[in-house]
């Protein structure tokens, strides 16, 4: 920032509500910041304007000119990214959950005892076999004596979310007899290696994002400062910037792999709109107020 004249950096961005509304399981207010950037590492703001010229009379000249503020495209370079942000970014619903069935494959070598094979599961899988239960009555049927029959019991359809499979890996060929108590799995068979693919449910903290539920449709606020050094005295002062009505106009773009060095990096993509509350030659998209002192002293 030594040698640096004019304006920098971008801290503290804050986007506020217009409306309040629930992420989970948390209630925001009107104007409560929903997501904060201590400071960007890249910005980019484009203003985009309308201009239309009336023209006539001798030679066709230009008699009038409208010049319009459409919008302004504002867009932030951010780091690792919170739930929060991810169901911002994507503009998804994210809810709390204290189970979640989760799959894990395991490989094992079995313990032979005196009667039994066996292997102990790290988790203990939520495996309930073939689940038997009372059939509906869809037809309507007449009830004989005015009871309900008695309806027989069939297999009910397995959930998708709980499954439980058993190979020797070996040959490759799945096992089908065999009993489990808790977590340890007995076999008939003697085998020697075995795959264990199977579900188990994780208790705890659970925040799950999802992805093509909308969050919400209303429009944010976003505030922010920027550092600025006088080229002539070389004072530090601080400006603000304003964009009273944006829309996140972001997409989910995920690039992972070990040969990336950085963290994931995220971009946020804004894009900010004139106030309609207001009169037509007094609608603003962006408000930027020069300070004469510097606020912070920390992004110098």
């Amino acid at each position: 920032m030594e040698d640096f004249y004019g304006i920098k950096e971008l801290y503290d961005v804050d986007l506020r509500l217009t409306k309040p509304i629930d992420i989970c399981g948390r209630h925001y207010d009107v104007n409560e910041s929903i997501l904060k950037f201590n400071t960007a590492e890249l910005a980019n703001l484009n203003e985009i304007k309308n201009t239309v010229q009336a023209r006539g009379g001798y030679h066709n000249n230009p008699l009038i000119d409208w010049e319009t503020d459409k919008e302004i495209n504002f867009a932030i370079t951010n780091g690792v990214l919170s739930p929060i942000s991810w169901s911002l970014l994507s503009n998804s619903k994210a809810d709390n959950y204290d189970v979640k069935s989760i799959c894990y494959c395991e490989r094992l070598k079995t313990i032979e005892d005196d009667e039994y094979c066996y292997v102990d599961l790290k988790f203990l899988p939520n495996y309930c076999g073939c689940l038997i239960g009372v059939q509906g009555n869809p037809d309507n049927e007449p009830l004989p004596m005015g009871r309900r029959p008695e309806l027989p019991l069939k297999p009910l359809p397995p959930k998708k979310d709980k499954f439980f499979f058993i190979y020797n890996e070996d040959n490759g060929k799945r096992i089908e007899d065999f009993k489990i108590i808790n977590n340890r799995v007995y076999f008939a068979t003697s085998y020697r290696n075995i795959y264990v693919d199977y579900t188990t449910d994780y208790k705890g903290s659970i925040k799950t994002i999802n992805i093509g539920e909308r969050l919400f449709n209303n429009y944010l606020h976003l505030t922010g400062k920027m550092t600025s050094k006088n080229e002539r005295t070389g004072e530090v002062s601080t400006v603000l910037i304003e964009i009273p009505k944006i829309k996140i106009s972001s997409s989910l773009s995920i690039r992972l792999g070990k040969n990336y060095e950085e963290s994931v990096i995220s971009d946020f993509f804004f894009t900010g709109y004139p106030d309609e509350n207001t009169r037509r030659e007094k609608q603003l998209v962006c408000k930027i107020s020069f300070l004469d002192k510097e606020l912070t002293g920390d992004y110098l």
